[in-house]
């Protein structure tokens, strides 16, 4: 039931680290099914860059992170979307997929354009604190 999104980051299309060109940070609203980007080949799609916070909510309670992080959310599990070579074989799970992430990296990867930049690159240790609460 957790379906309605509302973030404060890069938007309103998917956004990276260094691919955020036509993102502009503000507050968002959507759906988690708007959220999904329809590639030929299904593969992990529709983060959100540089988010203060996030909220999913249903007609009864919400989640909110706070923190620095990149998001996600889904209607699929990020196996589906791994094994599956078409669009049109995905089946939405039933739930709502949340991944919240310290750092992204970034998407270039040679496979058919350049090489990642070594400054989209990540190869620290990271530490990194976000916070999660429900909202009744």
């Amino acid at each position: 039931g957790f379906d309605t999104l509302t973030y404060f980051g890069y938007g309103p299309y998917e956004s990276y680290i260094d691919k955020r060109q036509a993102s502009v940070k503000d507050v968002y609203l959507s759906t988690v099914s708007q959220q999904h980007e329809p590639y030929l080949m299904p593969q992990e799609n529709g983060s959100h860059y540089g988010c203060d916070w996030m909220q999913l909510a249903s007609d009864s309670a919400s989640i909110l992170a706070q923190g620095n992080f990149s998001f996600s959310v889904s209607p699929y599990m990020q196996e589906e979307l791994t094994e599956k070579q078409h669009e049109y074989d995905l089946t939405p799970c039933g739930d709502t997929v949340l991944c919240l992430d310290a750092q992204h990296i970034g998407c270039g990867s040679a496979s058919c354009g350049p090489k990642l930049m070594k400054k989209y690159e990540v190869d620290d240790v990271i530490d990194w604190e976000v916070k999660i609460s429900p909202r009744a």
